[in-house]
């Protein structure tokens, strides 16, 4: 299982979608995102993927940051993101 952590991450769209998001979890841990239709919790999965950058602040899996290193991070979250 991978360690997260999200350090005042923000997004921004034609208005705010996250906002300073912070968030530790450990390896081997089970978390799940609850939130009403438009909280924000597809936009942290697609940040925390890589799949759209961040506005400002840091993700790290496994203690690589997603902007330098979103090859390495999606290989060892199953290989199924490319």
């Amino acid at each position: 299982m991978a360690e997260i952590k999200i350090a005042n991450v923000n997004k921004a769209f034609s208005k705010p979608a996250l906002v300073d998001i912070c968030l530790e979890i450990g390896a081997n841990s089970i978390y799940a995102l609850i939130g009403n239709n438009g909280a924000g919790k597809t936009t942290l999965i697609n940040c925390l993927l890589g799949l759209i950058p961040a506005t400002s602040g840091v993700v790290k899996i496994n203690g690589l940051t997603i902007n330098n290193h979103k090859t390495e991070i999606r290989k060892s979250l199953g290989g199924c993101l490319k």
